[in-house]
């Protein structure tokens, strides 16, 4: 009965899955049988009475819809294509420019949603019918777009970081701040990338526009209400004048000031608001049921079992570190991002502190491995996403995420050889 409780409930899981099941059910039901197996039907019971309101009765979790609601306004207003439209003139100059606009975009558009596939979809829609009409080959234009909407997980203010914050019990400002770094190389990495491309196959670029004078200041002064909520609410946390919730709730408050005269309406706000909702429950569902799987696991002690079982095999800590991202690599082919980290957080991070390694970091790196999960086939939801809404091929889409993918493999390759990228800013603040 014992190996019962302990293998059952992992089989079940990923069969509910592959059946369709909601990641919530599937994860929930599986935890639910394990702790019956395992502890008795009163044990459960004992989970199933509180543990569903204890956590998300949590304070800190308030900022979870807060922020899916900036991501659902701003997806209502003209603020996507003013992003755009900026990004595109400053780089009109440099080889690639339109391509590196959309990376810039992206990650403009990401440190305010803290939505992947929300950035795809957005910058698909406003940068790939341009791009087809000045020329660019679409499997760079694809690619470019899924690969820099992913950037959006990484990105305070990031909703995997907050999941893994909460599920990993580390602090999700820390977090915030350890993304920043890693954010920005991953940005340079990009647009390296897709200069080195442009210089070696201008055929698959347009040429460089022109730009006339005072442009670049017109499209600064459009986006300085959004630079000014971004600022207000970063100095607001780490300066310790708000709470994260609070500066949320505030940052909030100001987005739908600035939307108001950016094309939003009280219609395109209720709209915004049922989205939130629905995004939301969906997100508290599925805490909800990773938390009861990690009762099972507690209960179990499988990661203790792991622990004591890796310790007796006597190997150097960064093997191991190797083979659990190739895992969450591998999961990449089949699960996407936030189902990653529900399934596989629960049970590798006392793991991860027991080897010496900072949760922080592993926060960080865990999230970028998930990021790849969300831009290479078979899932690549991205992909799906941002081919979806131009019309175009989803194999063109795959063709153009490599070097994309390759580029994130040398930002994880970085953060191991040096922790600090990530590790720094929240031990200096």
């Amino acid at each position: 009965m014992e190996h019962v409780g302990l293998y059952l409930p992992f089989i079940l899981m990923f069969v509910f899955m592959a059946m369709g099941m909601p990641i919530a059910f599937a994860v929930g039901i599986s935890g639910a049988l394990g702790i019956y197996l395992v502890s008795g039907g009163s044990a459960l019971m004992g989970v199933l009475q509180s543990t569903p309101y204890h956590e998300v009765s949590k304070y800190l979790l308030v900022s979870l819809p807060i922020f899916v609601f900036f991501a659902e306004v701003i997806s209502q207003t003209s603020l996507v294509n003013k992003i755009f439209d900026a990004a595109r003139v400053w780089t009109r100059r440099i080889p690639g420019g339109m391509v590196i606009s959309t990376v810039l975009a992206s990650a403009g558009l990401g440190s305010i949603t803290g939505s992947s596939t929300g950035t795809a979809a957005f910058v698909a829609k406003a940068a790939i019918p341009e791009m087809k009409r000045l020329g660019y080959d679409i499997r760079i234009s694809l690619g470019t777009v899924s690969s820099a909407g992913a950037i959006a997980i990484l990105l305070p203010p990031s909703l995997a970081l907050i999941m893994y914050g909460i599920i990993a019990n580390q602090s999700i400002s820390n977090l915030f701040l350890a993304a920043i770094v890693p954010a920005i190389i991953q940005v340079i990495l990009y647009i390296s990338l897709i200069i080195w491309k442009a210089k070696k196959k201008p055929e698959l670029f347009a040429p460089m526009e022109e730009v006339t004078k005072g442009e670049g200041w017109k499209h600064f002064v459009n986006l300085l209400p959004i630079l000014l909520v971004i600022t207000l609410i970063f100095t607001s946390i780490y300066t310790g004048m708000l709470t994260i919730v609070e500066s949320a709730a505030f940052g909030a408050i100001l987005i739908i000031a600035i939307s108001f005269f950016n094309g939003l309406s009280i219609r395109k706000l209720g709209k915004a608001a049922i989205e939130t909702v629905q995004i939301a429950s969906m997100l508290f569902f599925n805490l909800i049921g990773a938390i009861i799987f990690g009762y099972y696991i507690t209960m179990t002690q499988v990661t203790q079992k792991l622990v004591n079982l890796i310790s007796s095999m006597d190997a150097n800590r960064f093997v191991i570190l190797a083979l659990i991202l190739s895992v969450f690599f591998v999961l990449g082919f089949f699960m996407e991002q936030v189902i990653i980290l529900v399934v596989a957080v629960p049970l590798v991070y006392p793991l991860i502190e027991s080897l010496g390694f900072d949760l922080i970091w592993f926060g960080i790196v865990a999230t970028v491995m998930a990021e790849i999960g969300m831009i290479h086939p078979p899932l690549g939801l991205n992909v799906f996403v941002a081919t979806s809404v131009s019309g175009t091929k989803i194999e063109d889409g795959f063709a153009g995420v490599w070097g994309y993918v390759g580029a994130c493999l040398v930002l994880i390759a970085l953060l191991i050889i040096f922790p600090n990228i990530a590790i720094w800013l929240p031990s200096i603040l």
